[in-house]
């Protein structure tokens, strides 16, 4: 008996936190493909090799806000995150605690 409450604890705790690790993929995705399109514009790769030096200052410019903006906005969300998920922790933990009383 005390084996299944351990793990129904555990399974708890998995389920609490599995909202939050996927929560923000596709936002990560779109600051990863930012920082990358950042980095074929300074090395002057692909499609830039042949852009003129102010258009692709321009472009890079755009980039850039683009993604402090994508940053700011991904902070926002885990805070976000981070109080719900000590919600449904503390939530988590009192149900654990009255299963085992």
């Amino acid at each position: 008996m005390k084996k299944t409450k351990i793990m129904a604890a555990a399974f708890a705790i998995f389920m609490a936190l599995q909202p939050v690790v996927y929560a923000d993929a596709a936002l990560n995705k779109e600051i990863i493909a930012l920082e990358l399109e950042i980095v074929k514009m300074e090395t002057k790769t692909g499609e830039y090799s042949k852009m003129p030096a102010k258009q692709l200052e321009k472009k890079k410019a755009k980039a850039k806000k683009d993604l402090e903006k994508k940053k700011a906005k991904a902070k926002k969300e885990a805070e976000k995150d981070k109080k719900a998920l000590k919600k449904d922790l503390d939530k988590t933990g009192k149900d654990i605690k009255k299963a085992f009383d």
